[in-house]
């Protein structure tokens, strides 16, 4: 069974970032945790694999398959064939 909260040690290792950089994160509220006695805070996995992709970046292919994705839709919208 795979381990689903990590500790701030094994979070900052699967984030391969510094525990200062996570504590910094954590206090400004830009990362995802849980702290459920108001002591130890831990962090969901799945939340910070989500965390990681919203900053990714779209690449160009991704970019002109949404666009056409739109324009196709907008088409069959308003009777454009």
């Amino acid at each position: 069974m795979q381990k689903e909260f990590l500790t701030t040690k094994e979070a900052a290792s699967y984030l391969d970032i510094s525990m200062d950089q996570l504590y910094k994160l954590n206090a400004g509220g830009r990362i995802p945790s849980c702290r459920p006695t108001g002591g130890k805070v831990y962090y969901l996995k799945s939340d910070l694999f989500d965390w990681v992709l919203a900053g990714s970046r779209a690449t160009e292919k991704s970019i002109k398959a949404q666009a056409i994705k739109s324009l196709n839709f907008k088409s069959k919208s308003y009777g454009i064939k």
